[in-house]
């Protein structure tokens, strides 16, 4: 189709127009379960006000008002001379400079909330957070998943273990408190040997989360629901994972949401220094919900990587190539700075 279309196409090109709309959709497009068809599709081109013209010029009362995008109607001629002095300036923010249009709006938005509500973070669209938790959401099937493979390392070996295993009780800072935990698959169970060198003997990652999450996901898995196997149902082949995984979403994407959420991490290390025992146990804190909101896993992975990313764009990386980070920055600074976004470091050392 020829883009920028700005006369008036001739009855053959309206028809060409339709055919590989249809064509498109019905090839490229999920959107409707069964295909559509030439004969009296309805291909939107024109909108004014509340009225919506197809190709032909049928006009049409829009109703939807595209999910409450045009709530002024279409090309009301105030947004179009908005949209055109903007155009003519600056298409789009650099996503990096501060842009005067984006704070002024935060601002008019922090007058209208309720309570202390007063800090905006805008999104490309109101699907973001849907696909923050579908992304959460594959992570927590994954990991406890019989179809995922988990290892530890020990004395040089990877060893694989069944999902649920290693159950360790292990005490992390509040509000999590003592909470058991299994063996899960990360990557620093491949990373730790081998970047920290000599004198490592075992290496292993557990996981865990809420008690109600995980009894679900046992649930699930003795049910062979988070594996990867199809089942058939109504005459189709259905994934039994894509299933549970979109059942979540649409009904159920609140469960275990509720009350005070944490994100935490407990890194204990054993060893000997200079021929005695020593055991170092590490733990994060982080802001409650009050002042993070429900963003808790979100910030714990999204802040240590924009701390790497302009510690690297500073020069500050001591080693080159394709590293993990515990390799590539120098620890104290770097917990400096998780330390200025309020995620603190609290460590025990016993002999």
């Amino acid at each position: 189709m020829r883009i920028g279309i700005n006369d008036e196409p001739s009855r053959a090109e309206k028809a060409d127009i339709v055919r590989e709309c249809v064509e498109n959709f019905n090839d490229y497009l999920n959107r409707w379960p069964e295909p559509r068809v030439v004969d009296g599709a309805v291909v939107e081109w024109q909108g004014e006000g509340c009225l919506l013209r197809d190709i032909y010029g049928r006009e049409f009362i829009d109703c939807l008002g595209g999910f409450g995008i045009f709530a002024l109607g279409h090309r009301h001629p105030k947004v179009i001379s908005a949209v055109k002095a903007q155009m003519d300036r600056l298409a789009l923010h650099s996503q990096w400079m501060m842009n005067p249009v984006a704070a002024d709006a935060a601002r008019r938005l922090a007058e209208i909330t309720p309570g202390e509500l007063r800090k905006t973070f805008w999104c490309s669209s109101g699907t973001e957070a849907v696909e923050g938790a579908a992304g959460l959401l594959d992570t927590v099937l994954d990991e406890f998943s019989p179809g995922s493979r988990r290892f530890y390392w020990e004395d040089g070996k990877f060893i694989e273990v069944p999902a649920f295993s290693g159950a360790t009780r292990i005490k992390f800072s509040e509000p999590v408190g003592e909470t058991e935990t299994y063996f899960v698959p990360h990557s620093e169970t491949h990373t730790l040997p081998r970047l920290l060198g000599k004198g490592v003997r075992r290496v292993d990652v557990r996981g865990t989360w809420r008690t109600e999450i995980m009894q679900a996901l046992r649930l699930f898995a003795d049910l062979k629901l988070t594996s990867d196997q199809s089942i058939e149902f109504d005459g189709k082949e259905v994934n039994s994972k894509s299933f549970l995984r979109q059942h979540i979403l649409q009904t159920a994407e609140d469960f275990g949401g509720e009350g005070e959420w944490a994100f935490l991490l407990s890194v204990e290390v054993i060893g000997q220094r200079e021929g005695k025992f020593l055991r170092i146990i590490s733990n994060t804190s982080h802001p409650p919900n009050a002042e993070w909101g429900a963003n808790a896993t979100a910030r714990m992975t999204g802040i240590p990587a924009s701390i790497g990313a302009q510690k690297l764009a500073h020069g500050e990386a001591k080693r080159t190539g394709v590293i993990a980070p515990e390799a590539c920055f120098e620890p104290s600074s770097f917990f400096a700075e998780l330390a200025k976004r309020g995620i603190r470091i609290h460590t025990i050392i016993s002999r």
